[in-house]
């Protein structure tokens, strides 16, 4: 483990972030490993995430913030403009669809019910420019997710 700033990273966690496409569910098998992080924030990833993989990935933030810690997180809304209900309903999965990659959008209630072993400190949904490089706009609305784990 080693430290940025204020944060603290373990080698693990940077090695899996680095990996595109990484099984989000290796996160949950090493939370036990690494646990006790003042904050733990997460941006864009939830999204992404199959039903099975967003259980194990929710349960890995539980468990690597510590008790009276910080998570933070971030992720679509179905009131996204730019991507919601866009290509390929997937089957069996309310609110997600296949176009370039795969995206769930979460509602407020699935939010407090996936973190649900944490306190909701605040949970807001905002709208928001994304600017590309190439001077494209994209349009999105997301959750914002703030949480307190007790004890």
């Amino acid at each position: 483990m080693f430290e940025l700033g204020q944060a603290r990273f373990t080698a693990t966690v940077l090695k899996l972030g680095k990996r595109r496409n990484a099984d989000p569910g290796a996160f949950a098998g090493r939370a036990g490993q690494d646990g006790g992080f003042d904050v733990v924030l997460t941006s864009n990833v939830y999204h992404l995430l199959t039903s099975t993989a967003r259980e194990d990935f929710a349960a890995a933030v539980v468990a690597l913030t510590r008790p009276g810690g910080l998570a933070f997180l971030s992720t679509l809304s179905p009131r996204d403009p730019q991507h919601y209900a866009k290509g390929d309903a997937v089957p069996g999965e309310e609110r997600s669809w296949f176009q370039h990659c795969y995206l769930h959008f979460c509602t407020e209630e699935e939010l407090r019910a996936d973190f649900a072993p944490l306190e909701v400190v605040d949970l807001e949904e905002r709208s928001y420019e994304e600017r590309h490089a190439d001077d494209r706009v994209h349009h999105h609305t997301s959750w914002f997710l703030e949480a307190r784990r007790p004890g």
